[in-house]
């Protein structure tokens, strides 16, 4: 039997990176003003003390007694800014 999945509205702070060469001197102000917040819709899969499992895809078969999930992605919680249920 499937179970009913938390839909959930997300905002977390991704790891940035940059392959460009920089001066030492504009490495703080870039780290200071580089940070991508993610915006994300999906269900709760699974959730720890250290982190989410959340799918952004379902597929419902077999007259919605089975669900297939899909875009899973595992997620820390230290980097969640933000959950609204919806």
């Amino acid at each position: 039997m499937k179970k009913k999945r938390e839909l959930v509205y997300l905002e977390w702070g991704d790891a940035v990176y940059t392959s460009d060469w920089m001066l030492e001197r504009n490495i703080d102000e870039w780290a200071e003003n580089s940070e991508w917040i993610v915006k994300h819709v999906g269900w709760i899969i699974k959730e720890t003390p250290k982190y989410i499992v959340i799918s952004s895809r379902r597929n419902e078969r077999s007259n919605g007694k089975i669900n297939e999930y899909g875009a899973i992605q595992k997620i820390p919680r230290t980097w969640i800014k933000l959950r609204k249920k919806l």
